[in-house]
């Protein structure tokens, strides 16, 4: 089952970050505790690192935009769904 990659609550007033860059590719295999995305939040760069092992399907690119804190930004895909071409929705970034 797919596991969901969610922008990350970085400090107790954070309500929403920037992803600055992924540092994955779309089809990369990442495992726990490397690098996946930099994330932008109170004007300081924060590297984030992946919690669980999957496949990489990005729904939100880097950019300008502001992502709320717990909106699903990628999904961890398994092999199997990976190999069947499983595809989750893209979603615009607001504004």
């Amino acid at each position: 089952m797919a596991h969901e990659v969610v922008m990350p609550q970085l400090g107790l007033s954070m309500e929403a970050g920037r992803i600055v860059a992924w540092l994955k590719a779309p089809g990369d295999v990442v495992h726990p505790g490397q690098g996946l995305i930099e994330v932008e939040s109170d004007k300081t760069n924060i590297e984030v690192e992946a919690v669980a092992h999957g496949i990489l399907q990005i729904v939100t690119p880097a950019g300008p935009h502001e992502i709320p804190v717990g909106s699903v930004i990628a999904y961890l895909l398994t092999e199997d769904e990976a190999a069947a071409g499983a595809r989750v929705p893209y979603r615009r970034p607001p504004g």
